[in-house]
């Protein structure tokens, strides 16, 4: 078999591996000194979170072991199994692979033409390579690979099947193909000999096949689950009859089962039932249905609190384990956008707390710490990040080795000619990490989308760029030279940035940097104390993760007090709107002020925190970026500019000069041009660069514009930045 497989797998599969994804979680510090106001909802007082694990040490946290290239470029890691056993890794991409690794050193033993799903029978020393969902090559038909795992040679196929399950203690196999609205009905499921590999016999349901060991039966998923006798090859029952009476089974909006996972060390049955829909997704996604596997009961996953699925970029998801009495659930929205949120339920189902912009792909509980997909190792008594690991999606975990297996996530760093790569971890007995150290080096060739100056800069001259996909780099000689910072920092694609200074940050270093990366992400906030080089997370009660903005009091040395804004989409019930945060500490624990269902609706700092109320300039942005307004009677009335844009171009930006208003100096920044203004607006003329005024389009246009404070002779640096990377220092003179 040399199928080029492109999986598709469940769509929970997918969300995980491509939306970066995710939110969730819960603990949240106490609700202090709630201001309401007019169209807000003041929040009532939470109970402090637990203190974090006294027992951990440096050594339990988890560690990279190895990192292993196996696929070209373009491909992507399928599906991986561990044999304990032969001490091996097995692991299949898209290219049509299946790589053989050592296990102990990751070196590669064999790379065979097969790849798919994979199911490894350690006892009778098989593996099995199956296509699932994956698109095959024209003219080819699908079939189950058999694997002899001591000699890895093909010892037979199972034609017409995509799928297959076990029977270790019985040595039976039992395959079938998935059921597809207004396609063509596969053939029955098939029952074979798993030493001979000869056929038993067939049941007369088409669908795919799991098998139960507590009860010698079979579940055979075809939109709705069937229980068959394997002995007697007959359908006896089904488990959701509500879906087998659907009066337009495959129409959009109607429940189909996806999938279903047998876990018999949990005595559970978990079946995946999602709504068909159109490609903008069906909205909020109903939990798993759950069994008792032994009675096959229905089980009430909220109120008995079972253990979340937590979906795999493999085959095979995993329960989340109860820790320290708490269970943690992940809610799904998928129209067009995708929301995440993490409730926190007790050991009677009852809701503890909930966080949105935050998703866990994996849960330890001897270690009370989870990982998330941006690879941070969160502390679950407190949910705050405590170490690193490097990003990954994870393919499979083995308990009895405590190893965890992953592919690469997408990565701004890797090389266009790089594919994923395999990363193998423990699961503990690491140090803490807290990332990379800065590396200097010039701006990268990707849009500048922020710029901030130091508060210090008449003496420090240093600036901060935001760059690409929230990539932070550091100058400390106006931008002539360029430090990446890392140390911590969140990163990844999509990623925006926002950063706030001290007020004396010239004496303390100190700057703090909030982001998210759309609607499904939330990087909290973090904190440096040494001008940028490390970095400290700050989430300790911080509900809402998506922080879009930062105010730091004016007397911030004094009284360590600053804000947080951030947006919020609650999912179970739902609410959306942005949340207001207050510490008083410096960002070491936060409480939830208010919330309003608009961002508008919040107060502006200075009503919160003391803090120096902004100076509004007498020119304006109109009409989304097509006009130029400005006032003379302090924005009593608002008269048109005779400034306006070039053709099929839009004003970007505003910037004053330093002592604005005393200086009326106004500059404006468009796609392609910067002009100044002397008089507050009135009269314009172009910026006299010619650097600036080269031939530009969509690909190196302007991006932002910033002013420094000013010097000691009385000049002043403007900043500009470009799509294409480019950094410009400007110097005006008085």
């Amino acid at each position: 078999m040399t199928a080029k497989v492109e999986p598709t797998g469940s769509l929970l599969r997918l969300v995980t591996r491509f939306v970066a994804a995710a939110a969730l979680l819960l603990v949240t510090g106490a609700c202090q000194g709630s201001v309401p106001m007019p169209g807000m909802s003041p929040v009532a007082p939470s109970p402090s979170p637990a203190n974090p694990a006294e027992d951990l040490t440096p050594s339990t946290y988890p560690r990279l072991l190895r990192r292993v290239e196996l696929v070209s470029p373009g491909a992507s890691l399928q599906d991986l199994r561990y044999d304990g056993e032969q001490g091996r890794i097995y692991v299949t991409d898209t290219a049509g692979y299946l790589h053989v690794l050592d296990a102990e050193s990751g070196q590669p033993l064999a790379r065979l033409p097969y790849s798919g799903e994979l199911t490894l029978d350690e006892t009778h020393r098989r593996l099995y390579v199956a296509p699932g969902d994956g698109i095959l090559p024209p003219g080819e038909t699908p079939a189950v690979m058999v694997m002899d795992t001591e000699t890895l040679q093909l010892v037979g196929t199972l034609p017409n099947s995509r799928y297959v399950s076990l029977d270790v203690d019985g040595h039976r196999l039992f395959t079938g193909q998935r059921l597809y609205p207004g396609q063509p009905t596969p053939d029955n499921v098939r029952v074979y000999d798993g030493a001979s590999l000869q056929p038993l016999g067939e049941i007369p349901q088409p669908g795919i096949p799991v098998y139960n060991p507590l009860r010698n039966e079979l579940f055979i998923l075809a939109d709705t689950v069937y229980t068959a006798d394997p002995d007697r090859l007959q359908v006896t029952g089904g488990l959701l009859p509500e879906l087998q009476t659907q009066p337009f089974p495959g129409c959009v909006g109607c429940l189909a089962v996806r999938d279903g996972h047998l876990f018999p060390e949990a005595n559970l049955l978990v079946v995946e039932v999602e709504p068909i829909s159109t490609g903008g997704g069906p909205g909020l996604y109903p939990p798993p249905r759950y069994f008792d596997a032994r009675t096959l009961q229905p089980l009430d996953p909220e109120g008995e609190a079972l253990p979340d699925l937590l979906p795999t970029c493999g085959s095979q998801p995993l329960l989340a384990p109860a820790v320290q009495g708490r269970v943690y659930r992940q809610d799904l929205y998928i129209r067009y956008v995708v929301y995440r949120n993490l409730r926190v339920l007790d050991a009677d189902g009852h809701l503890l707390d909930w966080r949105d912009g935050l998703a866990l792909t994996f849960i330890h509980p001897a270690t009370h710490q989870a990982i998330t997909a941006q690879g941070y190792v969160i502390d679950l008594a407190t949910l705050t990040p405590v170490s690193r690991v490097p990003a990954f999606c994870l393919l499979a975990y083995d308990l009895a080795a405590d190893l965890l297996f992953g592919a690469t996530q997408a990565d701004p760093e890797r090389s266009a000619g790089e594919g994923e790569a395999l990363l193998v971890l423990s699961a503990r007995g690491g140090p803490v990490q807290s990332g990379p150290a800065p590396l200097p080096e010039p701006l990268p060739e990707q849009p500048v989308t922020a710029i901030q100056p130091s508060p210090d800069y008449a003496r420090d001259t240093t600036v901060f760029a935001v760059v690409g996909g929230g990539q932070l780099y550091r100058s400390r000689d106006s931008g002539h030279s360029w430090t990446r910072l890392q140390g911590g920092l969140p990163t990844g694609d999509g990623l925006q940035l926002k950063l706030a200074f001290s007020p004396a940050y010239g004496q303390d270093q100190t700057l703090f940097a909030a982001g998210f990366v759309g609607e499904q992400q939330g990087e909290g906030v973090w904190r440096s104390t040494d001008g940028g080089d490390h970095w400290t997370p700050l989430w300790h009660g911080l509900r809402f993760l998506r922080v879009y903005d930062l105010a730091l009091s004016s007397q911030f040395s004094q009284d360590q007090r600053l804000l947080a804004y951030a947006r919020y989409t609650r999912l179970i019930p739902w609410e959306r709107g942005a949340g207001l945060f207050r510490s008083e500490d410096g960002g070491l624990h936060w409480s939830l002020v208010m919330t309003a269902t608009e961002e508008s609706g919040l107060p502006p700092p200075e009503a919160m925190i003391p803090a120096r109320p902004p100076t509004p300039p007498d020119v304006r942005l109109a009409d989304q970026g097509r006009r130029l307004e400005y006032s003379q009677d302090g924005g009593q009335s608002w008269q048109t500019a005779s400034l306006t844009p070039p053709p099929g171009t839009y004003f970007l930006a505003l910037a004053t000069a330093p002592d604005y208003p005393r200086d009326p100096t106004v500059y404006v920044l468009g796609d392609y041009n910067l002009w100044q203004s002397p008089d507050g607006g009135v009269t314009w003329r172009p910026w006299p660069d010619p650097r600036l005024a080269a031939n530009r389009d969509y690909h190196n246009g302007f991006t932002d514009l910033a002013v420094s404070p000013r010097l000691a002779d009385g000049s002043y640096h403007l900043f500009v930045g470009s799509y294409a990377g480019e950094f410009w220092t400007l110097e005006v003179h008085p």
